[in-house]
């Protein structure tokens, strides 16, 4: 054959010219050969490491990692040039390209498997705490979970599937007991030495987003260390001592008990003169005024302060709005200090409407629109309340009716469906009605129209802008 470079006549089998020392043709159809050979190993060990794991051809990273592993081959491949390039050089660049695409494949696949989440069996028997409690032939159970055992032993092992975050363990066996419930075969009345089967129920979600599965849900247990039954004492008989000092005990409480009725008896009476003494007071001293006209008063109980004994009242009045006439009541305070008797009072104002012609009045009394007012008026820090249903001890016929603080107001539905708004010194007055879970206040003389409220969990939710 010829040299292409020199074109003179060489040997067929020579892979270099003796005259010039250009490469035969033969030599370039050798690192054709080779380069192709080390190419198809290449895929060879791409097409290997893909095939371990099925869902690879889901991964849309993996993927990336495809494209950037032809792209750097072709890149190499146009480095590489045509055959007739030195053959040393391009295996050895052969050689690097492979090193390249096997190091990418595998820290590709590996990132992938870290990637998984594999399925955490955890067996909740080995977690649970049983005791039995009582006493032999009357006992139970009492089963808990071992959190500690739990968290020590999962800590760090617990992932999210979704952001592949590490749960906390902690927080995680906090969650299963209070979504666990224990069944027992025989819950109550258990002796010592009986089984019993216990039975795990699990409420919990979650456990598939972390690729948990919980095992072995139900176990037997032996029950012991139930205490035994005392054997109850025979009683003694008395001695004749005893007896004759229990004679004497019984002595000494009927004469207390005695003493203690005539004590009541003689309180009685004196409250009973107390009384008739205020009643006397009021009809002649609490009057009325040109709108107003009391028509009844009534006990409600007694404050104690310090050295005093402070009767409360209940004054009812009647108004004379217009053409038409309301009803209101108000508490007053009485001290019987000897040689008088102190009344015990402060200034309110309620506003009332005459709904014929649309007419506020501003009515003035001396007292208290609220007991609670009057108490808080009166305590010292040593205030103590005998008979008088206030805040702290009023009880609810039904749902809302109660106390209740809305900014600077304070309202007070009563179990007879009356209504006392109060802010400052002014009180007004009306109804109240309930539909299912909505109240209406029916105040005509602070609202024209109704103001509706919901009643959630024991508490009223008004709009904002209605107490403003």
């Amino acid at each position: 054959m010829k040299c292409k470079n020199c074109n003179r006549e060489i040997d067929d089998k020579s892979k270099v010219c003796p005259f010039c020392g250009e490469e035969s043709p033969s030599r370039d159809g050798d690192v054709r050969e080779n380069r192709e050979e080390a190419l198809e190993d290449v895929d060879e060990d791409i097409e290997e490491d893909l095939s371990d794991e099925e869902d690879l051809e889901d991964d849309d990273d993996y993927y990336d990692d495809e494209e950037e592993i032809y792209k750097d081959i072709n890149d190499l491949l146009e480095e590489l040039g045509p055959p007739k390039e030195n053959k040393t050089k391009k295996l050895i660049a052969t050689g690097l390209l492979a090193i390249l695409v096997t190091l990418v494949a595998f820290f590709g696949f590996k990132k992938y498997k870290d990637s998984q989440i594999e399925e955490l069996s955890i067996d909740l028997n080995y977690y649970l705490n049983i005791s039995a409690v009582g006493e032999n032939g009357d006992g139970g159970l009492d089963i808990k979970y071992d959190k500690e055992s739990f968290i020590n032993d999962y800590e760090g092992k617990i992932y999210d599937k979704k952001s592949k975050e590490q749960v906390s363990t902690a927080r995680l066996i906090d969650e299963l007991e209070k979504n666990t419930s224990f069944g027992v075969s025989k819950e109550q009345g258990l002796a010592n030495g009986e089984l019993v089967n216990i039975t795990i129920s699990i409420n919990y979600d979650k456990a598939k987003d972390f690729n948990i599965k919980f095992t072995n849900q139900t176990r037997d247990y032996k029950v012991e260390g139930l205490k035994e039954k005392e054997a109850p004492i025979p009683d003694e008989p008395p001695s004749d001592e005893d007896k004759k000092d229990n004679q004497d005990k019984e002595e000494d409480k009927k004469e207390e008990d005695k003493e203690e009725k005539d004590d009541k008896k003689e309180n009685n009476q004196e409250s009973d003169d107390k009384k008739d003494k205020f009643s006397k007071y009021i009809k002649d001293h609490i009057g009325g005024s040109e709108l107003t006209s009391v028509t009844s008063h009534e006990f409600m109980g007694k404050a104690i302060r310090s050295n005093d004994e402070i009767y409360v009242y209940k004054i009812n009045s009647k108004e004379k709005v217009g053409d038409m006439t309301k009803a209101f009541d108000y508490y007053i305070g009485l001290i019987d200090k000897g040689n008088g008797i102190e009344l015990v009072r402060d200034g309110l104002t309620h506003r009332s409407l005459d709904d014929k012609t649309d007419t506020f009045y501003d009515i003035s009394y001396e007292g208290f629109a609220l007991v609670d007012d009057l108490l808080s008026y009166l305590n010292d820090g040593n205030l103590k309340v005998d008979g008088l249903t206030y805040y702290d001890n009023f009880k609810a016929k039904e749902e809302p009716a109660g106390y209740y603080f809305i900014d600077n107001y304070s309202l007070f539905l009563d179990n007879d469906k009356n209504v006392k708004l109060e802010t400052g010194s002014t009180v007004y007055t009306g109804k109240w009605s309930k539909d299912n879970g909505t109240l209406t206040l029916d105040i005509k003389s602070f609202s024209k129209d109704p103001i509706k409220a919901n009643i959630v969990g024991g508490e009223l939710e008004f709009d904002a802008d209605v107490f403003r």
